[in-house]
């Protein structure tokens, strides 16, 4: 008997480590995407992910998951990693592919006042300067151009007008490329003295799409590798094969490899106060959350009664891996106070409590976008001291309640116990557990 418990064992870890690793492996992605009326969210930072609303079950945004603006002119830009990204009220802007300063050829502007034109004039020593009633041009070194913008900005010649029209010409592009923006966003697309910054107004977004994992391709993995390993190990490539593949965050605009977001004739959000989308402790927790639960629950009559006290971590908040100590009773609440074991072997206590080392093994998959209502899918795999094994499916319905707490509900968990004072059995017990993802 206890040969058969062990083989048991065997095939179920085989079964879920062979699982996991084709589910992780299997490269499936979906792509959500959220209006212009849910984007309200962007606007400041974040210490964990983002729920945008939208149909079903709304739309998440998480430092890991690569994201597309769409927008009003039918532009979009490349798929840009949350991030690099810096948003405001005004708009959003990448903190990342910065163009330098350096690269100016010149700078060119339009709708001038005389008194606008001479601030900027003096500025302009050692520059080649064209001073026309159409347009104020100057040119020069970038060296020299980036300290003439810098004197620009923090003098009273920085403060532009609105119907003035700025235009930075840039070295390195045939045709020379040209960003254009209008006065009052001129020294605000200065985030520092040596770079311009990419960016868009929200006004300017018509929608936003962002990549996920696709949960459906891991259900499938798991229910399908058992079969291909119970028929003799049979191949499983080819199986994702219509699956969409991770998306690579890389410029997409082919004609402009340093911008992302702005586009000719879209002016640039107020750059000053752009603070990053998400924080560090966002950015941890979107790869890493530490958890720590406790479990507690019984089966039918009191049969199978357990404690387990878990430590482990979430590993880009949907897969679930860590260690439990679990002590287990068969029968803590019968009327007796002895328990018979196998066949002429000793009595012992109903109190005497079997101590499982157990590891657990599984998936998170969400109803909602913001992640309050999961429905965990765990495997463990449990040993004593004594060589006794235990192994469960732990499914259930867990519920955020604060932004760390939760507590799930695991009703009828197929649970097989080999060697338990002497006796393999089935129990189904139904557990409540309550802890703490950091």
């Amino acid at each position: 008997m206890h040969r058969v418990s062990r083989a048991v064992s065997w095939w179920a870890t085989r079964f879920l480590l062979s699982s996991l690793a084709l589910a992780l492996g299997s490269g499936c992605y979906t792509i959500q995407t959220a209006q212009y009326e849910a984007l309200e969210p962007l606007t400041s930072t974040h210490d964990d992910h983002i729920a945008l609303l939208g149909p079903r079950a709304g739309t998440r945004v998480d430092p890991t998951s690569p994201v597309r603006f769409h927008f009003n002119d039918g532009s979009q830009s490349s798929w840009l990693s949350p991030s690099v990204l810096q948003v405001n009220a005004s708009g959003v802007l990448t903190g990342a592919n910065r163009v330098s300063i350096d690269d100016l050829a010149r700078i060119e502007v339009r709708g001038l006042v005389d008194e606008r034109r001479a601030q900027l004039a003096s500025l302009s020593e050692g520059l080649l300067v064209h001073d026309e009633p159409a347009r104020f041009e100057i040119s020069g070194p970038g060296v020299a151009l980036r300290a003439w913008t810098e004197a620009v900005r923090v003098s009273e010649a920085g403060r532009a007008l609105p119907e003035e029209e700025w235009s930075f010409f840039w070295r390195g592009s045939m045709p020379m490329r040209e960003t254009r923006f209008g006065g009052l966003a001129f020294q605000r697309a200065l985030i520092l003295p040596d770079a311009f910054v990419d960016g868009a107004l929200w006004s300017d977004i018509a929608s936003l799409e962002v990549q996920h994992p696709d949960y459906g391709s891991v259900v499938l993995a798991l229910v399908l590798v058992p079969i291909a390993l119970a028929g003799g190990g049979a191949t499983m490539s080819g199986l994702f094969e219509r699956g969409t593949g991770p998306i690579t965050v890389v410029d997409m605009i082919g004609d402009d490899p340093h911008l992302h977001l702005w586009r000719p004739g879209r002016a640039m959000p107020d750059a000053l106060d752009a603070k990053p989308l998400f924080s560090p402790l966002a950015q941890r927790r979107a790869l890493l959350r530490p958890i720590a639960s406790v479990e507690l629950g019984a089966g039918f009559n009191g049969l199978a009664s357990q404690l387990s006290v878990f430590g482990g971590v979430r590993l880009r908040d949907w897969f679930e891996a860590g260690l439990a100590v679990r002590a287990w009773w068969p029968n803590l609440f019968s009327s007796s106070r002895y328990l018979s074991t196998a066949p002429l072997g000793p009595v012992v206590s109903k109190y005497s409590a079997t101590i499982f080392t157990t590891l657990r093994l599984g998936f998170n998959f969400d109803l909602d976008a913001d992640r309050r209502v999961l429905v965990p899918l765990h495997f463990e795999v449990g040993l004593d001291f004594q060589g006794q094994t235990q192994v469960r499916i732990a499914w259930g319905l867990q519920i955020r309640i604060t932004q760390q707490l939760f507590v799930a509900l695991r009703p009828f968990t197929p649970q097989y116990t080999s060697g338990g004072y002497g006796i393999d059995t089935w129990q189904f017990p139904t557990t409540l557990e309550v802890g703490a993802a950091f």
